[in-house]
């Protein structure tokens, strides 16, 4: 029998926890080549022939099933004011102690200059920036200034694009005039226009907006999409084909957008196997914010651990800390978003 994603998408008994929990455990595997100065040895960099790192395709995938789960939840808001506070309850109370603790704790622990000259330089109250989610700093001087990478949280990229397509979701459905659709329309085709042209910064604005919109779209007509086991089990082939074989990288992005969420949402709703995976905790956001910190440090310590020693050693001290986010900071605020 035929079933639709519409059918599934409200069901609790879904695989999503586990494969936003395993996309962000493949950040930090893909995060220890990249830390111990190795990242052309990465396996899908490898197989994608340079194309692509597991790291990033995490981070699609992350996108890909927030888009879904985003324009779900404005759907099923009670208003504006609600669904904002929901994203910001759910962002940025982990977010602002990952900031502090990095400043505070961490920073002192590893710098290499005197902790009275780290105390006293303005360069690290600049890190604080970062809670705004404006403009990412990755440095403060002295800390990781002897790893082969010195950036502090090479994850924190992406959550100024994943919070600015949050707030489109909700302009988009509080905005009912037609002629700010066009504008938003002509925005949009700006960006593909200057992706295409090859700005950089522009580039991953529009390629990841895309990814994310393609996973709210597949919510939009969630009730004419049927998934399909082998329908997705062709389109993952094709994807392997075109990853390994040197393919245009454009056609490889869109057809990314356009197949990977049939891939996931299918895996996702077809048959449940890890339906009560999070019953302990959801600890994917804790683990991508917190694992690149702790994967320099273990770096900075242990400066001839091979790329393996960091994946383990980072991934159980993640796992800790990501419990503690869980329990002692997210999931306390997510209780206030009953009173919007």
């Amino acid at each position: 029998m035929k079933r639709t994603l519409g059918e599934h998408v409200n069901s609790k008994n879904n695989n999503l926890d586990f494969m936003r929990f395993l996309a962000a455990m493949l950040v930090v595997f893909s995060h220890s080549y990249q830390v111990t100065g190795i990242i052309k040895q990465e396996p899908l960099t490898i197989f994608s022939k340079g194309y692509l790192f597991l790291g990033t395709f995490s981070v699609i995938v992350f996108f890909i099933i927030s888009g879904l789960l985003i324009a779900k939840s404005y759907d099923y808001s009670r208003s504006l004011k609600s669904y904002v506070m929901a994203r910001i309850l759910r962002i940025y109370p982990a977010f602002v102690i990952a900031i502090i603790v990095t400043v505070f704790v961490i920073g002192p622990i590893v710098t290499n200059i005197p902790l009275q000259s780290y105390l006293t330089n303005v360069n690290t109250y600049e890190y604080l920036y970062n809670i705004f989610c404006l403009k990412i700093s990755y440095h403060i001087k002295g800390v990781f200034e002897s790893n082969p990478l010195h950036v502090i949280n090479g994850c924190l990229w992406s959550l100024p694009f994943e919070l600015s397509c949050y707030w489109l979701v909700g302009l988009i459905g509080e905005v009912k005039n037609k002629r700010i659709y066009a504008a938003f329309g002509l925005f949009l085709l700006l960006l593909v226009v200057y992706y295409f042209i090859g700005y950089s910064a522009w580039k991953n604005i529009a390629l990841f907006t895309f990814y994310f919109f393609c996973g709210a779209g597949y919510y939009k007509f969630r009730n004419k999409i049927v998934l399909n086991n082998y329908i997705a089990f062709a389109l993952l082939i094709i994807l392997l084909t075109l990853l390994y074989f040197n393919v245009g990288k454009h056609i490889k992005d869109i057809y990314i957008g356009l197949a990977l969420p049939y891939i996931l949402f299918s895996f996702a709703y077809i048959k449940s196997i890890f339906n009560n995976f999070s019953k302990n905790g959801d600890f994917s956001y804790g683990i991508y914010i917190y694992g690149w910190l702790v994967q320099q440090a273990i770096v900075q310590y242990f400066p001839k651990a091979n790329h393996w020693s960091n994946f383990l050693f980072s991934a159980g001290i993640v796992l800790l800390i990501a419990f503690c986010s869980w329990h002692l900071v997210e999931k306390k605020f997510l209780k206030f978003k009953a009173k919007f």
